[in-house]
């Protein structure tokens, strides 16, 4: 999650000083940070179930996801074709990973559309005031509720 959160980071630098490669970078960073999150979500999932029980509340695994910041509006066929993407590529890299994405219409699609909404998101955040004293590290929490029912 520190991973995702850190290029999430990254990408709202990129976009603030209008760097064209390190956007690119941070977004094949952040994809492949969070196709990791969304795996390791499902597998867990799959093991214990969706509630997790802890400090006498209890809360749900994709809810705690929502803690890591800006979540993107795929479908659970779309996060779970990353998760296949994420499983077929030959070596546990992000080169690799995206290599495999990219090999196919579908992935090349998936891949457009992170890319796509995850900057429209960082210039969201860059375009929004922040409040005195509140600091930069605010901006990473940016969040789509809506979207995380959908995973």
């Amino acid at each position: 999650m520190y991973g995702y959160r850190a290029n999430l980071a990254g990408l709202y630098i990129a976009v603030r000083y209008d760097s064209t490669r390190d956007r690119q970078e941070y977004c094949d960073l952040s994809l492949w940070e969070f196709t990791q999150l969304i795996y390791a979500k499902n597998k867990y999932v799959d093991e214990y179930g969706e509630k997790l029980m802890f400090l006498g509340s209890d809360d749900s695994v994709t809810e705690l996801l929502r803690i890591a910041g800006w979540f993107p509006p795929f479908t659970k066929k779309e996060a779970n074709w990353l998760g296949l993407a994420f499983i077929w590529a030959p070596l546990p890299t992000v080169g690799s990973f995206l290599e495999t994405l990219l090999s196919t219409e579908t992935g090349r699609q998936l891949h457009s559309k992170w890319r796509e909404q995850l900057v429209a998101a960082a210039e969201r955040a860059n375009a929004t005031p922040i409040a005195s004293g509140a600091g930069e590290a605010t901006i990473i929490g940016w969040r789509d509720r809506a979207s995380m029912a959908s995973i």
